[in-house]
């Protein structure tokens, strides 16, 4: 009853009336209006939608478009500079945009970083049921990060209905064998048949060294350095270098989650990310088809672009390209 009076009142009000006059069409008051127009809103009935001309430069989708060959984009103005703004503005613009993809029944790999838990959070509900999203990263992150992903897949949970898988493996091992090991478990088995099944893969990148300092010490001096040296980011927590090429191979053997050649066939990519520290690894991911919907901010997006362009030249005016 309830909802039903929240959406007559979301009718009234958004089509021009004042909450004072919704109140007397409803014979209710008007502090009960200004409460169903806020459950209206939490619940989803109501969607704000404000168009940014910023966010619909024609000339940068199709410099973007020419460059890497995107299914869809994205593009964001997020409100403030800091950190937490960006990632709220392109968690909104990742949870619309997989909002088109998703379909019944789905199996969704989230690759789980600050990022995708704000993609995740902007997740409102929807009538698309049976859907599972698994964990692609391990588990050995920091506290804070854990409580994070925890809260998001809560959210998911609670209000999508949606199931969770979560793994719990770490994310580089110390040896080959013990990986090996760990992955007889039933319950490796399990998160790896889901993993398999994906559709739908979303994550985020950064900096070797970024991720790097939020792992264990599972990685020798040597190894470290490296792939600082060799590395311009990651996919998934492989290390890659400009091509998208694997750094340290008996590193990647240590690797937990599905192996790049997997994530590279999966129907659907989501990459969600922006910033300079990002942009050559956000290049070699696009590039190489790693993923074909791109969800990032203006001030990247040019930088993609600039960089796209500059290899283009380097190629033209390498002594092996063709005449």
């Amino acid at each position: 009853m309830r909802d039903r009076l929240a959406l007559d009142a979301a009718k009234l009000y958004y089509s021009g009336l004042s909450q004072a006059e919704v109140a007397e069409r409803l014979f209710v008051n008007r502090a009960t209006v200004s409460k169903l127009l806020s459950t209206a809103r939490r619940k989803g009935l109501v969607r704000t939608v404000i168009r940014d001309p910023r966010e619909m430069d024609t000339e940068l989708y199709g410099a973007l478009n020419a460059a890497y060959d995107l299914s869809s984009l994205r593009l964001v103005v997020p409100v403030g500079r800091g950190p937490m703004d960006k990632r709220h503005a392109l968690g909104v613009a990742g949870a619309e945009l997989l909002e088109g993809l998703v379909q019944v029944s789905d199996t969704l790999g989230m690759w789980w970083s600050q990022t995708t838990c704000e993609v995740a959070r902007a997740f409102r509900r929807t009538a698309t049921r049976g859907v599972r999203i698994v964990g692609l990263n391990g588990s050995d992150d920091s506290a804070h990060d854990l409580a994070a992903w925890e809260s998001a897949r809560e959210h998911i949970e609670r209000e999508l209905g949606w199931e969770t898988v979560a793994a719990r493996s770490p994310h580089i091992y110390s040896s080959l064998s013990d990986k090996l090991e760990s992955e007889r478990t039933p319950e490796a088995r399990a998160v790896r048949a889901a993993q398999n099944a994906c559709r739908i893969t979303v994550f985020s990148t950064s900096s070797a060294h970024a991720l790097m300092a939020r792992l264990p010490d599972t990685l020798s001096e040597d190894e470290r350095a490296r792939i600082e040296c060799t590395s311009v980011g990651h996919i998934c927590g492989h290390f890659i270098d400009a091509d998208a090429r694997i750094c340290e191979p008996i590193v990647n053997q240590r690797t937990s989650g599905l192996p790049l050649a997997t994530l590279r066939n999966v129907e659907q990519k989501v990459l969600v990310a922006c910033g300079p520290d990002k942009v050559a690894a956000m290049d070699a991911i696009l590039a190489n088809r790693y993923a074909n919907h791109l969800v990032t901010d203006i001030d990247t997006a040019r930088d993609l672009v600039r960089m796209s362009e500059d290899r283009q030249r380097t190629r033209a005016d390498s002594p092996t390209a063709e005449p």
